[in-house]
């Protein structure tokens, strides 16, 4: 896990090794999170290590950046379908799960059990994953779906939703605890759409 602290303009580091790893059936982009966006913004990819399958990232702030085109924030309950407001750009989702009064008090001696997110995509496929409430709080790419490297490599690409990527976008959410009592039924959802626009010098 990469600090997005480190993904500074002034901080940042020439080269990145990067791969798309989880564990415990997390949903592939939360760990890293929020430092996606300085990866897309800040790194071009320019080739793979021979040993251990990793994307070489270069830095490369001088062409392009990351903007915000549109976010918009909703309201969720647990075990309903939330319905991802936009069609193209990257979707990064940011979730503001609270435990309920009897959840804080559980937590205190025991760990929570986990909670889920299932996943529809665009071309009817389901996905489970697993979430960590305090992560998902900063935010993580949820359309589109990237599960390796290779399609993370993709989406570099300028007409990446006109070709394969359209497949791997993310239609709706659905959050589902595995003990629904540990936390409070409503919570809210803030989607931010990206896309990535070439800087033009003068």
């Amino acid at each position: 896990m990469i600090s997005p602290y480190l993904l500074k303009k002034e901080t940042a580091p020439d080269n990145i090794f990067f791969r798309v790893e989880t564990i415990d059936g997390r949903f592939p982009s939360l760990d890293d999170g929020i430092s996606w966006k300085g990866f897309l913004s800040l790194y071009e990819p320019t080739g793979w290590t021979k040993k251990g399958g990793f994307l070489i990232l270069k830095r490369n702030d001088a062409s392009r950046e990351l903007a915000l085109r549109d976010t918009r924030t909703v309201d969720g309950r647990l075990g309903r379908e939330i319905f991802n407001p936009y069609e193209n750009g990257y979707v990064f989702l940011k979730l503001n799960l609270r435990k309920s009064f009897l959840g804080r008090l559980i937590s205190v001696v025991y760990k929570t059990d986990p909670v889920r997110i299932r996943i529809r995509l665009k071309n009817g496929q389901e996905r489970m994953f697993r979430i960590i409430p305090l992560m998902s709080e900063s935010g993580f790419l949820l359309s589109p779906l990237i599960e390796n490297a290779q399609a993370f490599c993709n989406l570099y690409e300028t007409d990446y939703f006109d070709k394969s990527g359209s497949g791997s976008r993310v239609r709706s959410l659905t959050i589902i605890p595995d003990s629904p009592y540990q936390y409070s039924d409503s919570f809210s959802v803030t989607f931010e759409q990206l896309d990535i626009r070439s800087i033009k010098h003068k």
